[in-house]
């Protein structure tokens, strides 16, 4: 399957790998995620039917933030992954590394980028 691998396809139709690849360290705020979902149309009035959206858990991180004036993931670390000494669990944050356990345990960086 020569090529194969040179498309990533999903329900928007095809997307060329060397554009995910080109945009894969692009951030984001939560307001520029949650912004367009705001404008759109509710599906059904609040109270009457459930759909999940990842869009509630950046909503939910707003939240968080404004309440405590922290992050998202200083909160989630301090109050949850710490008191239960969840060692091996992380909240992901905007570091161009990868995380490994066992024998190469501990952040493993990306090629070409580092966490400035």
């Amino acid at each position: 399957m020569p090529g194969a691998l040179a498309r990533i396809h999903d329900e928007h139709g095809d997307t060329v790998i060397t554009d995910v690849l080109a945009h894969r360290y692009d951030r984001w705020n939560a307001m520029d995620l949650v912004g367009p979902a705001l404008k759109q149309p509710v599906e059904f009035p609040a109270g009457t039917q459930w759909s999940y959206s990842n869009t509630n858990y950046l909503i939910a991180a707003m939240i968080v933030e404004k309440v405590t004036g922290d992050t998202y993931g200083a909160e989630i670390r301090r109050r949850i992954l710490r008191p239960l000494r969840l060692n091996a669990t992380f909240v992901p944050d905007d570091a161009a590394t990868l995380w490994a356990s066992g024998p190469v345990a501990g952040r493993l960086p990306t090629a070409g980028r580092s966490r400035s």
